[in-house]
């Protein structure tokens, strides 16, 4: 019997799901590696932010790949409002304070944006609200339309299960997690880890960024046989690259005697 190939789709989000594994693995191993002795509010909040915002879009990277955008949005927005509060504690220390006595109100995401001084809509974060609360975005992923050909009435029916990656929105939001995990390699730098582990974060970004280039290309080439432009594709590509240079460049630096997140 022989095996059928893959669709492109499916090869490319496996893909893409691989170079997610491998890029996480390097804010894994630096967080194992600094693990330190840490008091304050801030540092305790911002190490535990990091650290489940990790295994959030972990787990979001496997349900994406496995055909549900819908609950891969539900776990990514949270991790974007962890990055932001991570901001909110470096600026703010004693904010932590107010956040770890339960006082959650007052960190709802719009008024930490605002503590941030962040007025500009973020897309993305739009973009995960959009298709993650019970909305209409939603439900256009998560349906589709049958006409009967003898009396031509059409009917909405859902999909149960994983959706196909040969549908673009879903291919597409394959990608979605490893964009939120070069943010979160950025929020990296204020983990409290062991001087000689925090010199090494600019290398940690640009590696995290290196590993998921590959994937990231995979999905977007596949994406063009669906109509995405390639002036789009290479519009995409160069958010992650503009990253890796950057953290390239940090890299190339005099280390700082105290770097940020020395513990």
């Amino acid at each position: 019997m022989e095996l059928k190939r893959p669709s492109e789709e499916t090869l490319a989000a496996g893909h893409m799901e691989n170079c997610f594994r491998d890029a996480s693995d390097h804010i894994e191993r630096y967080l194992m590696d600094g693990g330190t002795a840490m008091s304050g509010s801030a540092p305790i909040a911002i190490i535990h932010l990091i650290c489940r915002s990790l295994a959030d879009l972990r787990s979001a990277q496997y349900l994406a790949s496995s055909g549900f955008p819908v609950q891969m949005y539900s776990l990514v927005r949270p991790v974007i409002e962890s990055i932001n509060l991570v901001d909110l504690f470096v600026l703010e220390p004693t904010a932590a304070d107010e956040w770890m006595a339960g006082e959650h109100w007052k960190f709802k995401p719009w008024k930490v944006r605002e503590k941030l001084g962040l007025k500009e809509k973020d897309e993305m974060y739009s973009w995960a609200c959009e298709h993650s609360h019970p909305r209409y975005a939603g439900m256009q992923l998560t349906t589709y339309m049958v006409t009967d050909t003898a009396s031509g009435q059409t009917t909405v029916r859902p999909y149960v299960g994983g959706l196909p990656l040969e549908f673009p929105a879903v291919l597409m939001a394959t990608a979605f997690p490893g964009d939120v995990l070069c943010m979160l390699s950025q929020a990296l730098s204020h983990a409290s880890v062991k001087t000689e582990v925090a010199r090494t974060w600019p290398t940690v970004a640009r590696r995290v960024g290196e590993e998921l280039l590959p994937g990231f290309r995979s999905v977007y080439g596949a994406l063009e046989a669906h109509g995405l432009p390639e002036e789009e594709s290479e519009k995409f590509l160069e958010v992650v690259k503009t990253t890796i240079a950057l953290a390239a460049e940090l890299e190339a630096m005099p280390p700082f005697e105290d770097p940020p997140g020395a513990g």
